[in-house]
């Protein structure tokens, strides 16, 4: 009987609007190998014949877990993978549930000298790394030492791998950007300007940039809209920066959407934004997944500084990479890129090349079914 692959990581399968998650997601989903996935319990049964979900009520999900929580999480997971990884049963083990469950199972790992691919993705490194207290610190010793002993990584985004070697972090690091198809065969961009931006509704994806910069350029084109779908702690004060700038009419924040309703939002627009940057406790973003969404529906992507954007979007071809805490930059080139149809057009084929390129699902798959191949010999 052929050994499946182990993968720990909480949130399986992902919400529809799940970033990271959705790439792991993805990537397993396509697989040709058999998996099971040891998770929270906070989602429905996955329907997939080459999946199995562990669910536990001791795993927590990545949604702002309380202290306790995450104190129960990592002693949970020490007790699972000692009893597990004691047993012949997977050949692979692929450890996502960030930094300091990476070091457990690392560790556990290397007791009984398991073949452990880690998963990184860019602030789970550097906020620790950037940040300031006792807690960072530790983070920051966990990284250094226990990191070396998983096998190999993979990595979302070239920002990430340029961490863990500016750490002296000397394993493979594998890239796999996150994947999709071309949901569009053709676009017509002649309707009213409507900019789409998707996220979590966090300080790190810079939406109240982005609102100021389309209420300055409403000022000189008309029709301009802004949809905004996520949800999450900086709702009410986005809702009162919009109404300050008495743009409630055409800037409206979209909290509660299925995927249908989405995939609309992205048909139905012109350009895709997010307003990205890092913060100076370095909280910022790996490669995020909307991009790649935003792409499949053959939109130029804008995106910030201080990540892993320049995975996703190559600066003047697809998109551009601007420092959005600049707002005047940002609200010029939005200004310049809806005043300019034969550019966006341009740039919209652009990113069907990008996607098909380096984005594709089954050259991804692919890959990352042949990395496991190498690391099982």
């Amino acid at each position: 009987m052929a050994k499946k692959i182990l993968l720990i990581s909480p949130d399986f399968p992902p919400p529809f609007i799940g970033g990271s998650l959705i790439w792991m997601h993805s990537l397993v989903s396509n697989s040709k190998f058999s998996f099971d996935v040891l998770s929270s319990n906070n989602f429905d049964k996955l329907d997939s014949p080459n999946i199995k979900v562990i669910k536990s009520k001791y795993i927590c999900n990545s949604n702002n877990p309380s202290r306790l929580n995450l104190l129960l999480n990592y002693i949970y997971l020490f007790y699972w993978c000692f009893k597990e990884f004691k047993k012949d049963k997977y050949e692979v083990i692929i450890s996502n549930p960030g930094l300091v469950g990476n070091c457990i199972i690392f560790f556990v790992g290397k007791i009984f000298k398991k073949k452990v691919i880690g998963t990184i993705y860019g602030e789970e490194l550097t906020i620790p790394l950037s940040g300031k207290g006792l807690k960072n610190r530790t983070k920051v010793l966990l990284l250094k030492f226990f990191y070396s002993y998983a096998n190999s990584f993979i990595s979302v985004c070239h920002f990430a791998k340029r961490i863990l070697r500016h750490n002296n972090i000397n394993q493979n690091i594998f890239i796999i950007p996150p994947i999709g198809k071309v949901k569009i065969k053709k676009k017509s961009f002649n309707e009213p300007p409507v900019i789409l931006s998707v996220g979590r509704l966090i300080k790190r994806k810079g939406f109240d940039k982005l609102i100021i910069a389309i209420a300055n350029n409403k000022k000189k084109i008309n029709d301009l809209k802004l949809n905004i779908v996520g949800s999450g702690p900086e709702y009410q004060n986005l809702k009162k920066l919009i109404k300050s700038y008495n743009a409630e009419n055409y800037i409206k924040i979209f909290t509660d959407v299925n995927k249908k309703e989405l995939e609309n939002f992205y048909k139905k627009s012109h350009l895709f934004i997010l307003a990205n940057s890092m913060l100076k406790n370095g909280d910022t973003e790996g490669c995020p997944v909307v991009f790649i969404e935003a792409m499949s529906y053959m939109l130029p992507v804008i995106g910030g500084l201080g990540g892993g954007v320049d995975t996703a979007i190559k600066d003047g071809k697809n998109g551009y990479i601007l420092n959005t805490d600049k707002i005047d930059l940002l609200t010029n080139k939005i200004y310049m890129l809806l005043n300019n149809l034969t550019l966006i057009k341009k740039m919209s084929n652009e990113s069907i090349k990008k996607l098909k390129t380096d984005h594709d699902v089954e050259k991804s798959s692919n890959y990352f079914d042949q990395i496991i191949e190498e690391i099982k010999v």
